[in-house]
């Protein structure tokens, strides 16, 4: 079938299923979803991932309605749950970046400085991230020995 059809049909079958589900067990809603899936799939000829992305969009699409929204508690991760991963420290873009940060409360004349740091590695002196502040150089440093990670230093 043309690519056309798929949420459409997603939309219908996922309010079908939803009305008869009885949402809030991580099995039943595990269940759903995977019956959700494995229906459209087996309609389109698509793969589990278009399957999912299109149960996905019914389901944003099927919380919009107000008397569905209420229907869909219980379904989904719970707020507090979503924010997917933490971001990773980036390395370290090359070129010179000025450690002068201008005050804008004090007096025009008066500038204050701010240290930044650089956290390497031991073993090579590779750059791991640079113009970052005290507290987050050394919480680097920590969570990487924590982890028993390369060794680092701040600089």
């Amino acid at each position: 079938m043309a690519d056309k059809g798929i949420r459409p049909y997603t939309n219908a079958k996922f309010i079908e299923l939803a009305r008869t589900t009885q949402f809030g067990d991580r099995k039943a809603n595990a269940l759903f979803r995977a019956t959700v899936i494995a229906d459209v799939c087996e309609a389109f000829g698509i793969s589990h991932a278009s399957g999912a992305t299109a149960y996905n969009n019914a389901f944003i699409e099927a919380r919009k309605v107000p008397e569905l929204a209420e229907l869909l508690k219980g379904l989904g991760r719970p707020e507090d749950k979503k924010g997917g991963r933490k971001p990773k420290a980036k390395p370290a873009e090359s070129g010179e970046v000025s450690t002068e940060v201008v005050n804008r409360d004090a007096d025009p004349v008066e500038e204050s400085v701010q240290t930044l740091f650089t956290v390497k590695k031991k073993s090579d002196d590779t750059v791991i991230a640079e113009n970052l502040s005290f507290e987050d150089a050394t919480a680097l440093v920590a969570k990487a020995a924590a982890a028993k990670k390369a060794k680092l230093y701040w600089v």
